[in-house]
């Protein structure tokens, strides 16, 4: 029987999990034991998707990464886009074709942050989509 936990419940305070999902000034994670939690994390916390945290009261502690995803921000820094991943699909539709060079630039920084990328063909089943 899986039951949400609340942020701040002495049952949460020093356990370990993953994020799953980021909404923008909250995180869900999922624990060690299957358990959900949502914690509030601040708008620039650096966490990401696929970050391990350890839960301390009503807070998000950012552990090391195996991995990061990065990309270019407009402004010209980096941005990390997710965290600890194995392997990165990339989707690419055949109809309306991807824009040239989007497929190898994701590979390009999967490769870069040790991640194995591998290609998704979508649409393939359409008519003319030889």
């Amino acid at each position: 029987s899986r039951r949400a936990i609340a942020a701040g419940d002495a049952e949460a305070s020093g356990s370990r999990g993953i994020v799953v999902s980021h909404l923008g000034i909250a995180v869900d994670v999922e624990l060690e034991d299957g358990t959900p939690l949502r914690l509030r994390v601040e708008r620039r916390s650096g966490i990401v998707v696929g970050d391990d945290i350890e839960v301390a009261g009503e807070r998000a502690v950012q552990l090391a990464r195996r991995t990061a995803l990065q990309r270019r921000s407009p402004g010209g820094g980096v941005h990390v886009v997710a965290a600890n991943l194995d392997v990165l699909g990339i989707v690419a539709a055949v109809d309306p074709p991807a824009r040239a060079g989007r497929g190898g630039r994701a590979a390009v920084a999967a490769r870069a942050a040790g991640i194995e990328p591998f290609l998704i063909v979508n649409k393939v089943d359409l008519e003319g989509a030889d």
